[in-house]
């Protein structure tokens, strides 16, 4: 059984650096035999579900081949009813075994997972950034490598899984770890002169503690820079231990295994983000839109006027400044044009919404798109813009 503290730990982890990501396999590289725990994240991609009451997961495995049984369209189908996230308003999980829940064949791998998340009768949905289904690919790792990484080439800000293979191991220390009942990590960064902090030999460290797999296989997965608090880095050494530390798995030669990480390239500049990215109702931020980054062709190299239609989903209802049809003739959500592609808007949510006493805005939605609205040619690529309003 997967231990509920790392688990935790984790999860704590996803939700400090994975905050983008749309969909989020707690366990990291999964395999059909796996049990995973699924993390949707409501405010990201194309998506109708913020601030839904319940979502459910509607999916199949291998490009559809394989579905649970029962799952129909529109129908309260229990086993694929989510929860809620502790302590979060929009990010939906669910726990399964994928060959028993798709009921794929034994004997068959599995090559990824499918999904759209929807609401109780279907009506609002959650989809890729493109309003498709959402893909995530299952490892093809078995076994047979004494250590190996998904992916096999990662810089300090990727999210990497790292397996160990306890009957692949090139030297084995106080009897090696076959059939041991806990596996942990033991690692440095920079040829271990930077450790994770709580790091210690011996002890019960939930950081280092990895999941059986099943097999002598064990993982675990975390973002290093994160992990080992720096994001200047060329390499990671690591070894593997039982509780104690009497029995260990190394390398070649009996020394500690290397992992090559990559240099950090340039970071592609986001086509929308906001400053700050955390504010109350009652804060200034200003939207940003990066034209350079535009990848709907119809709005590609636009210079002309842009325009904000903006939503808030507030406890009074659902409030808006400006009507859709009115959006392209106020100047209250004309963005301003800041030359070499760049656009902004400043707003204070309280008042640009004209919230009333007492009144709480929980999210905002924004369309960028020209004044005159024919068609979705018209606003730019990827879906709505929504954000969540921090509360004080």
């Amino acid at each position: 059984m997967k231990n509920k503290i790392l688990s935790a730990f984790l999860l704590c982890l996803f939700l400090a650096i994975g905050a983008n990501a749309q969909v989020t396999i707690e366990e990291g590289a999964f395999r059909a035999d796996d049990r995973i725990t699924i993390i949707y994240d409501a405010t990201v991609g194309t998506s109708g579900l913020q601030g839904a009451s319940e979502v459910y997961l509607h999916t199949g495995a291998n490009n559809w081949a394989f579905q649970p049984t029962g799952q129909e369209w529109g129908i309260d189908f229990a086993p694929g009813k989510m929860t809620k996230v502790p302590g979060e308003q929009n990010k939906w999980q669910i726990t399964l075994t994928p060959r028993s829940f798709y009921n794929i064949p034994a004997g068959t791998d599995l090559e990824n997972l499918l999904f759209v998340f929807r609401n109780r009768d279907g009506s609002q949905t959650g989809k890729n950034a493109d309003n498709n289904d959402i893909v995530v690919t299952a490892s093809k790792y078995n076994g047979g490598q004494f250590v190996y990484t998904e992916p096999t080439s990662f810089n300090p800000n990727d999210r990497v899984t790292i397996w160990f293979d306890a009957n692949a191991a090139a030297c084995n220390e106080g009897g090696g770890l076959v059939g041991a009942s806990q596996v942990y990590l033991h690692s440095g960064a920079q040829d271990f002169s930077v450790q994770p902090a709580g790091q210690a030999w011996g002890v019960d460290w939930e950081g280092g503690r990895m999941i059986n797999r099943g097999n002598n296989l064990w993982s675990i997965t975390f973002v290093p820079s994160e992990y080992y608090g720096t994001s200047v880095m060329s390499n990671i050494k690591l070894l593997f231990r039982d509780l104690s530390g009497d029995k260990r798995a190394k390398g070649d030669g009996c020394a500690d295994h290397t992992l090559t990480v990559n240099p950090i390239g340039p970071m592609p500049e986001p086509k929308t983000r906001v400053f700050p990215s955390k504010f109350t109702q009652d804060d200034a931020f200003t939207l940003y839109y990066n034209n350079k980054q535009e990848d709907r062709p119809s709005m590609q190299n636009y210079t002309g006027d842009l325009y904000v239609y903006a939503g808030a989903e507030s406890s009074t209802g659902y409030l808006e400044p400006v009507g859709w049809g009115d959006v392209g003739t106020s100047t209250k959500v004309k963005m301003r044009n800041e030359g070499n592609g760049i656009y902004s808007l400043t707003i204070v949510p309280s008042r640009f919404f004209n919230v009333p006493a007492g009144g709480q805005i929980n999210i905002i939605k924004f369309v960028v798109r020209k004044g005159v609205f024919n068609s979705d040619d018209d606003k730019i690529g990827g879906g709505d813009l929504t954000y969540e309003i921090t509360k004080e």
